[in-house]
Parts: structure tokens; C-alpha cells; sequence
């Protein structure tokens, strides 16, 4: 690996060498050659070769740029949220966790600066895209909201809060408005921010996603009342908040670049699941304006696996399983955390850079049917025995499903033959007490086959 940059930089209290941190967060292990230039406006030109799969052409080049920023200086900026990303996930853990972090550091030492990570962001004209950090960076503007609450209560002036929360600006008419530093553009929480800031009620319908953005508000006030009682030190730590907490703006202006520095940042599995990554692998591969087609398909996929309260990850494990060749895996078992690396070295069979939409349809039809398989609406065309499976194994019991994807595309009065003799063979598995690592092996070792047989 050869590098034409080795100056360091000091931000603060945090050292960063620019060639250590960006080539481990963006090639590591990835590419066989790197070069990068830097210059002294914090920007850094990347020359990337081809990757061992093949997946990116020789001598792509793209630019970023980084700033180091306080949340002071953080919501200086505007920030939007996509409607193509997802949408606000922490609960009340999560949200604690961050809170008893700062308090810590601010009790050990708040005139030490405490580094929060890194963001990504995709520049725009008057605002940044948060590709990456928007978890935190909505948990960051509603601790604002609570802070000015209780700077209220206290009759204390919130004119500094209050300019971090929102600015004035001019929109197309002229007109002098407000705008919020931070707004969420997906679905049903466009102004979820703003009623909060208001102290309102959440509405009625609220989607899930608000619950959770209002309950983080009252999860922050109530973790504020409780650990720093004193209003006094309630200051002290706000004022640290703003001028000592600390992170990495990662700024790129190219919307695929953002995606590939954020996949590549995430892949380890730190933070992120394999279903957020693999969605950030797919938008990678379509144009701007097609974001929105493709994000509303991705949304039909995680809201039927929600409806059924199934998680993610065993459905894709049992769709990459059922649909593809995985013997070259250990035992012909996929695992939660090798799902990235495979789908990231098999598009030979997945197709996904080629045909993004297709693939992501195929997932489509693979959940309307799990969901089928799991909850049939009925018990005709066989569907009798796919319900008196839960009863003999379990509710929980879905190894079965992996099964039954594999045959889809069967015949209807073959298929219905099928599950009569996929559920003698769950009634055996559990008669004789067949482990449940043994029998997946087993399932998973005759997907291959059931899916080429289309009639019996």
C-alpha cells in the first residue's frame, strides 16, 4: 500500500494521522492499491483501483472533506435526513446509554473534550445529508428540545439553545421562515421534531418511529431531573455538551461516495445489521432520482417482516439459503454475521449491480410468501399442515419456512403434497428430539434440490 500523505493532524485533545484514519476506515483489506493526495483545506482525493471481486473500476477517483465540530458548532449547519434511509430505531437503551457516556465524561473531567465518532454526510447547497450518525444526531437535537425545556422552567434564557435548534432563512419567495436545523424527510415524521420542540402531544397515529423520538424526549427529561438534579450543574453540563463533546464531519460531494465511505465504515458489523447494509449496497447501485421507487419497495419488505414481528436477519439467512448456493459454507450454513460478506462477494448470482430492482423484487416475493407460509389466511391447498407445524414444535419453531421458500416456485397441488410431507418431517424431528443446529444442516443441504423440482 503506498500513500502520498503522512502529515498529522491535531484536533484538540484527539490526534489523528490522516493516513493512518481514513485508509483504515475506507480500504483496509479492500483494495489491492490505494493512493491519496491531501491538501490543506482538509481535503483528501482518493484513487481507488479495482477491489478483489471486481466490483469497482480502475482509477475511481472521489473527494472528501472532514471537520471537526462541536454540537455547538455542528448545528451551526442544517442537516436532512432522507426519506431513503431508515428511520429513527433507538429506544429508550440506547438513548440512556448515550446520556450515562456524556455524564460520565462530564463528572470525570468536563474540561476534557469527549470524542462522539464520526458522521457522513453528502453536501448539497444549503444542507448536508446524513448518510451516517443520524441515530445520534436526532437523539443530539432532541436533547437540545429537553435542555430548553428545563432552561425554561428555570427562567433561564434559551436564545443559545434556541439557535441550534432552528435559524432563520430565506425560502424561494423571499420570505424571511424558520428552519430547523435537523428534519426528518421519511415517511410520517416530517414534523415530529417540531412537536416536540413545541412540547407537544405526539398525534394519535404516530408510526413506530415516533414513538420512539417522543419517548426519547421524555426518556432525556426524566434522565436529566434524576442524574443532575442540581440546575446549576444542569449548566455546567451543557455548556460542556456544546464546546466538549466532539466528533468527525466526514463530507463527501458525490451521493455514492457518501454510500461506499458509510458501507465500508459499517461493515464490521459495528452498529449496523446486515439488512441496513445490504440496502446501502443496493441504493449504490441506482441513479438519485430512483431512490424513492426503490426505498418504497425496501419499505414493503420491512413492513411485512414487522407485521409478523419476525426479525431480519433469519429471513434473510433463509432467503440467501433457499434462493442461492452456499456450499461453499461451513456445514451449507449461512450466519447472521457472514450475510454481508457473502452477498458482498456473490453478485455473480445475485445480480444486484445489475439489476438492483429486480432483486430487491425477488426479496419482495420471497416475504410475501414466508409471511404466507408462516400465518396462512386459511387451510386449503395443503395450508393445514403448514398451521399444525406450530403446534407440534412450537410457535417459535420457523426452520420449516426455509423449506418452503425453497418451494415457491413449485406447482400449486405439488406444493400442497409438500408441506403435507414437511410437516411429517418436523412431527419426526421433534419426536426423536433432532437438535435444532442438526436439523437446519439438514433443511439447508436440501434447499438445493427442492428448488429445481416443480411438480411431484
Amino acid at each position: 500500500m503506498h500513500c502520498f500523505c503522512k502529515k498529522k493532524r491535531h484536533i484538540g485533545l484527539l490526534k489523528i494521522n490522516v493516513q493512518y484514519t481514513y485508509t483504515i476506515s475506507i480500504s483496509k483489506n479492500l483494495y489491492k492499491k490505494q493512493y491519496c493526495t491531501y491538501n490543506t483545506e482538509n481535503i483528501i482525493t482518493f484513487k481507488l483501483c479495482e477491489r478483489e471481486d471486481g466490483s469497482m473500476k480502475e482509477n475511481t477517483q472521489f473527494q472528501i472533506s472532514f471537520s471537526n465540530l462541536t454540537i455547538n458548532t455542528c448545528f451551526n449547519y442544517h442537516y436532512v435526513v432522507p426519506d431513503y434511509q431508515r428511520e429513527y430505531v433507538w429506544d429508550q437503551a440506547e438513548v440512556e446509554q448515550l446520556l450515562s457516556d456524556l455524564t460520565e465524561a462530564f463528572s470525570t473531567n468536563r474540561h476534557k473534550d469527549y470524542f462522539l465518532g464520526t458522521i457522513v454526510t453528502y453536501k448539497t447547497d444549503n444542507h448536508f445529508e446524513l448518510i451516517d450518525g443520524q441515530q445520534r444526531l436526532t437523539t443530539f437535537f432532541i436533547l437540545l428540545c429537553a435542555l430548553r425545556k428545563i432552561y425554561n422552567e428555570n427562567k433561564e434564557p434559551t436564545t443559545v439553545i434556541d439557535n441550534l435548534i432552528f435559524s432563520p432563512v430565506m425560502n424561494e419567495d423571499g420570505d424571511t421562515v424558520s428552519s430547523y436545523r435537523l428534519q426528518l424527510q421519511y415517511e410520517e415524521a416530517s414534523n415530529y421534531l417540531e412537536l416536540i420542540y413545541l412540547l407537544q402531544d405526539a398525534p394519535k397515529q404516530v408510526s413506530a418511529s415516533g414513538e420512539r423520538l417522543f419517548g426519547a424526549f421524555d426518556s432525556i427529561v426524566i434522565f436529566l431531573s434524576e442524574k443532575i438534579p442540581s440546575f446549576a450543574d444542569l449548566k455546567k453540563f451543557a455548556s460542556f455538551l456544546l464546546h466538549k463533546t466532539r466528533f468527525i464531519q466526514i463530507e463527501t460531494y458525490d451521493i455514492t461516495d457518501a454510500l461506499k465511505i458509510f458501507e465500508t465504515i459499517n461493515q464490521r458489523g459495528v452498529g449496523l445489521n446486515p439488512m441496513d447494509l445490504l440496502k446501502n449496497m443496493i441504493f449504490r447501485q441506482v441513479d438519485r432520482s430512483k431512490f424513492k421507487e426503490l426505498n418504497m419497495k425496501w419499505k414493503e419488505i420491512t413492513s411485512a417482516l414487522e407485521s409478523i414481528n419476525e426479525k431480519p436477519l433469519r429471513f434473510l439467512r433463509y432467503f440467501i439459503m433457499s434462493n442461492y448456493d452456499v456450499s461453499n459454507l461451513r456445514d451449507g450454513i449461512i450466519r447472521e454475521d457472514q450475510i454481508y460478506k457473502w452477498l458482498s462477494n456473490n453478485n455473480k448470482q445475485c445480480k444486484y449491480r445489475e439489476r438492483p430492482f429486480e432483486f430487491v423484487q425477488r426479496m419482495k416475493a420471497n416475504v410475501d410468501n414466508y409471511v404466507a407460509f408462516l400465518k396462512p389466511s386459511d387451510a386449503e391447498n395443503g395450508n393445514i399442515h403448514l398451521v399444525n407445524i406450530p403446534l407440534l414444535a412450537g410457535r417459535s419453531y420457523k426452520l420449516h419456512l426455509m423449506l418452503m421458500l425453497s418451494a415457491s416456485q413449485m406447482e400449486s397441488t405439488a406444493q400442497a403434497e409438500f408441506k403435507k410431507i414437511v410437516e411429517s418431517v418436523v412431527y419426526y424431528t421433534v419426536i426423536n428430539r433432532i437438535t435444532t443446529n442438526l436439523t437446519e444442516r439438514t433443511f439447508a443441504g436440501w434447499c438445493p434440490v427442492i428448488r429445481k423440482i416443480r411438480t411431484l
